[in-house]
């Protein structure tokens, strides 16, 4: 039987091949501040200005540190393709990076999905990627391109129906691919100040044909800005999620999750620097699970390697505290194109 070139359906079973991001270049995104007020630690609202760089030594660390990553994968008998160099500085609209890999896309089964961003800051990331799917689509793969951006590039920000007290109405689709986790049949998302109900429609329009269901879970936090440091599935049955974004009750409700074990992740620990310029210290959940026995972790996550070992999970320690400052870890900086599913219930 011939393998399946994208072949990815859940979060834990053996990797086989996957996308890592790259950081030359990376600028702070620049959107209304409505949007960065509601997604952003406040002590660096004012950073997010046109063309503004992130500073030089923590992308050049953070280049260094996907660098070591992409080989750590490797030498694991891994495939790792990367993304191609954009100067997101040079563009004449203002962009961000091309390091959070999992926000652009998702894979589900034998389908590359992009994603319809909210923010107009990634409206040019494609042009990292456009050589990535022109390498799986002439291997028969199916990618679905995200729909043209919009004339009004705000029109996600005036009147309109909203969810809850997020800042993006639902006139247009849109989502980031990092507010969906897999689950075989089952994806459970958020919505949130980047994802909308039309982009929910979006994305089950794009998953037709596969029996794929896409449940939501409603999120604690009014910030909430990517489910992948909200739960991680570690195995089947196995997940840990975070108790300040989202409760137990409301993981029961899922029918996928009945009779999964739900373990809290450790606080993390505070840290100054290098700061988290896009996001918080909940990273620490942001991991990536190489097979139901191994996870890459941040190299210092000491309390989530403890837990990790207490059932049965081999941690692999790996320095990415310069790439957190990007906003991202291990799950936002790659794209798994596949998995051995062959061993799965």
């Amino acid at each position: 039987m011939t393998e399946q070139v994208v072949n990815a359906s859940n979060e834990w079973d053996p990797l086989q091949e996957v996308i890592v991001g790259v950081a030359d270049h990376s600028c702070f995104p620049f959107e209304p501040r409505i949007v960065v007020e509601n997604t952003v630690p406040a002590r660096y609202w004012d950073e997010h200005r046109p063309h503004n760089p992130f500073p030089e030594e923590i992308v050049a660390k953070a280049c260094e540190q996907l660098d070591n990553f992409a080989k750590v994968l490797t030498d694991l008998g891994i495939t790792v393709r990367r993304p191609k160099v954009v100067d997101f500085s040079s563009l004449e609209t203002p962009g961000y990076t091309a390091s959070m890999v999992r926000d652009a896309i998702t894979v589900a089964q034998d389908r590359i999905i992009e994603a319809p961003y909210s923010w107009r800051s990634r409206n040019h990331e494609s042009l990292a990627y456009e050589d990535l799917f022109k390498h799986y689509e002439a291997q028969g793969a199916k990618v679905y391109r995200r729909p043209p951006p919009p004339a009004d590039v705000d029109a996600l920000l005036g009147p309109g129906e909203r969810h809850r007290e997020y800042v993006i109405n639902d006139n247009r689709p849109a989502f980031d691919a990092a507010d969906f986790i897999r689950l075989d049949k089952t994806i459970i998302g958020q919505l949130s100040n980047t994802t909308n109900r039309s982009g929910v429609k979006h994305l089950e329009k794009c998953l037709e044909g596969t029996g794929i269901e896409v449940v939501l879970v409603e999120s604690l936090d009014s910030h909430a800005f990517h489910i992948d440091a909200t739960i991680t599935p570690l195995r089947e049955g196995l997940l840990i999620y975070n108790p300040t974004y989202i409760t137990v009750e409301e993981l029961q409700k899922v029918e996928r999750l009945k009779g999964w074990k739900f373990i809290p992740a450790p606080f993390p620990k505070p840290r100054e620097y290098p700061p988290f310029f896009m996001s918080s210290a909940w990273l620490i959940m942001n991991i990536l699970v190489i097979d139901p026995k191994r996870a890459i972790i941040e190299a210092e996550d000491d309390h989530l390697a403890d837990l990790l070992l207490e059932h049965g999970i081999t941690p692999i320690r790996v320095p990415f505290q310069y790439v957190h400052s990007l906003g991202g870890s291990f799950h936002c900086t790659t794209v798994d194109i596949r998995r051995d599913h062959s061993t799965s219930a």
